[in-house]
């Protein structure tokens, strides 16, 4: 079963040992609570320890499980783009893009992309989406 303690422990140890400070604005407290961000939205929006997915084109529900985040943190504009790797149930990898900003509050995941990576890369290519510190 998904323990979200352990998904945030893993993501500030990867953060912390990868990703660097330097050139952005986004030091390393925000990188922590970035990646804390988006392991809480998961967390509220498992259902009975999976993440519900429709897949539009046949409206079958897929049952995902979250399994290991990806310390790379990309900026868009004012905002981040963080991913998760997700199972289905048959084991295979199921990408999760994560689009936040930052509110009053904190972070905010304004919107979840799964497992349709074609428009992050387009953004990538454009060049409105960028590694952070690199």
């Amino acid at each position: 079963m998904f323990k979200p303690a352990k998904l945030i422990v893993a993501a500030s140890a990867f953060v912390f040992a990868i990703l660097p400070t330097a050139g952005n604005a986004l030091d390393m407290q925000g990188q922590v609570l970035l990646q804390t961000t988006m392991a809480q939205h998961i967390e509220r929006h498992m259902v009975n320890g999976v993440i519900p997915h429709v897949v539009l084109d046949d409206g079958i529900v897929v049952d995902l499980v979250p399994t290991e985040a990806h310390p790379m943190i990309l900026s868009y504009g004012e905002g981040y783009v963080l991913c998760t790797d997700f199972r289905d149930p048959e084991g295979r990898f199921v990408n999760v893009d994560f689009y936040v900003a930052q509110g009053e509050e904190g972070f905010v995941i304004f919107q979840m992309e799964i497992d349709n990576r074609a428009p992050l890369h387009a953004l990538m290519e454009q060049g409105k989406v960028k590694k952070i510190g690199g």
